[in-house]
């Protein structure tokens, strides 16, 4: 009997335990939401909670700790560009969405990593005359032509079949053209002569092409 007696008071306690931890109150629940109409006013719906223009939400008066919101550049993305980083990083990726059927712009003192990947993709010109400086993937069939290169670094990758028809480095101060067995690299003009590889360019030509601060 005195066993029993135990149990049922060891049983007591666990219960009692369980209730207490059941009725405790987790304040982060309110700023649950699947929109932001369920959010109070200053806040916006970010990934199931109701989040602060600083990207912080706030619970029992401490600042939660999902701060992983876009770098600061990033709302000032430019509609061209696909997503946007720090350093002004524009990408423009033809494979999720940007418009590369229509001329590709770099914008104005960005640097832009421009990804070519899908079929014709870039082929009524990129144009970086006004960039920091681009980084261009040509691995679509047929993409990229009429590639205009700015004074800034000018990095041309033409792996696709029949890609890169028509690439000008221009005053570019680092430009490489890498072009692959079955690419076009038609009609590719270095910055000089001397950096003109027989198959596309290259900035490492020593001394002459290799020259960006």
């Amino acid at each position: 009997m005195k066993w029993i007696f135990v149990w049922f008071g060891l049983a007591s306690v666990v219960g009692a335990a369980a209730a207490s931890s059941c009725s405790i109150s987790h304040r982060s629940g309110q700023y649950e939401c699947a929109t932001t109409a369920d959010c109070d006013p200053g806040r916006t719906c970010s990934e199931g909670l109701c989040v602060l223009g600083d990207g912080g939400v706030l619970d029992g008066g401490l600042l939660d700790a999902r701060k992983d919101g876009p770098p600061p550049d990033a709302a000032m993305c430019p509609p061209q560009c696909t997503s946007c980083g720090g350093n002004k990083t524009c990408v423009i990726d033809c494979a999720a969405g940007a418009n590369c059927s229509q001329q590709v712009v770099c914008p104005a003192g960005f640097n832009c990593d421009i990804r070519c990947t899908t079929d014709a993709s870039c082929r009524n010109g990129v144009n970086c005359t006004n960039a920091a400086s681009c980084t261009l993937q040509c691995t679509g069939r047929s993409s990229c032509r009429g590639v205009q290169c700015g004074p800034g670094a000018c990095n041309v990758s033409c792996p696709g079949y029949n890609s890169c028809e028509s690439v000008l480095c221009g005053t570019s101060c680092a430009c490489d053209v890498k072009c692959g067995l079955a690419s076009s690299c038609l009609t590719v003009q270095c910055t000089r002569a001397q950096c003109d590889t027989g198959r596309g360019c290259s900035s490492t030509v020593f001394p002459i092409c290799d020259t960006c601060p």
